[in-house]
């Protein structure tokens, strides 16, 4: 047995040789193309996609435009930012404030609160329109 292995080992390696002339472009002459049937998929989904992009820009109001995805993110920073300034400076109004001036700045303040939080939840959506001159 080990003289069997090593005449194995030893011996060259023997290679089959492959006919030439039988590759695969002689059994199908279309070979390496691409189906029709792919093509016609493709150009179905490239129409459908485009035409889902002119149905959106039929939907969008002429004086705005769409925000793009990193200008949303800085504005989303920004807003989220002056949330946490406003609520600092609201918390430090004392409860017991009751003059007029401390009163007004109060409402003020929450009322800033409510514009920043309805542009948060604005900001969050997938697609947020501006007007243009902005």
């Amino acid at each position: 047995m080990r003289e069997n292995a090593i005449s194995v080992i030893q011996s060259p390696v023997r290679r089959t040789p492959t006919p030439s002339s039988e590759s695969p472009k002689s059994f199908n002459p279309l070979y390496g193309q691409v189906p029709p049937y792919v093509r016609r998929f493709h150009m179905a989904k490239k129409a459908e996609s485009l035409r889902i992009q002119a149905e959106a820009e039929k939907r969008r109001h002429p004086g705005l435009r769409l925000l793009a995805v990193e200008e949303k993110e800085e504005k989303l920073i920004e807003a989220a930012s002056k949330r946490q300034e406003t609520m600092l400076s609201l918390n430090k109004i004392s409860l017991g404030a009751s003059s007029p001036s401390l009163l007004r700045r109060r409402k003020q303040l929450e009322e800033q609160l409510d514009t920043l939080d309805k542009w948060l939840l604005t900001l969050e959506s997938p697609e947020v329109y501006l007007p243009s001159d902005v």
